[in-house]
């Protein structure tokens, strides 16, 4: 018989036969595990994209209810680099220890991005003077 002082639980491992020990050390090198420094930057990581995603989210909603401007088309696409870059960069985080290159093609895809931003970003600097024309007659 067990002490009376065992919980319930005990009581139920002492009758099953299971070694609480061993089921108390697996349990500790499970959270040992989840634990790691790579799996906190991961989390860290993920809260943070996930922060800037809905920032941004809610930043690019407010210029397409609000903003009527011939800006807005170039505004919305240099907006969107922030969710782009926040998956791409929190995927790559939890892909880091993957067998296959996934990393790579995500990287692309952020590159390719981040052209189409800057010549969108050219764009509105040209919408705002006025066009190419109005700025070459300035010069």
């Amino acid at each position: 018989h067990p002490p009376p002082h065992c919980p319930p639980m005990a009581m139920n491992n002492l009758r099953l036969g299971v070694d609480t020990k061993s089921a108390g050390a697996q349990l500790i090198a499970l959270a040992r595990n989840l634990i790691s420094p790579q799996n906190i930057a991961q989390m860290i990581g993920a809260a943070a994209a996930v922060l800037a995603l809905v920032g941004s989210l809610v930043h690019i909603a407010r210029h397409l209810i609000y903003n009527k401007t011939k800006l807005r088309g170039c505004t919305i696409r240099i907006l969107l680099i922030v969710p782009i870059f926040s998956i791409v960069s929190s995927s790559c985080l939890m892909l880091e220890a993957s067998e296959r290159k996934w990393i790579v093609l995500l990287e692309c895809v952020r590159d390719f991005y981040e052209a189409v931003a800057l010549a969108s970003f050219m764009q509105f600097i040209f919408t705002v003077l006025g066009g190419p024309q109005s700025l070459a007659h300035t010069l």
